[in-house]
């Protein structure tokens, strides 16, 4: 039984080191940014981020057709007039981060 527990001790001990040794190693060897200023070089991987989007109607009695689209500050916001109802739809735009290596 001692033997099982001494043994047991030092395994753990030594992944203790091991896992000591590895942190050490990345971090004197690995760092990411997202800032391109600090970043060495072109960007080494991407992240995207994709948005659903939002759609409601409004009843209304407005009498005419209309269909609008525009941008503005990474939102596309799309909407139908018809005579009728209203009809909407709102997207916040992809988001790409670029990581570098610093």
């Amino acid at each position: 039984m001692r033997k099982v527990s001494l043994i047991l001790l030092l395994l753990a001990l030594s992944s203790c080191h091991v896992i000591d040794a590895s942190y050490e190693y990345v971090k004197d060897n690995v760092s990411i940014t997202w800032k391109g200023e600090e970043a060495k070089g072109e960007p080494i991987d991407s992240i995207v981020i994709k948005f659903n989007p939002v759609y409601w109607k409004e009843n209304a009695d407005i009498g005419y057709e209309d269909e609008q689209e525009f941008t503005d500050s990474g939102y596309r916001v799309w909407s139908l007039s018809t005579p009728y109802a209203r009809r909407y739809e709102v997207l916040r735009l992809d988001t790409i981060i670029y990581i570098y290596k610093k």
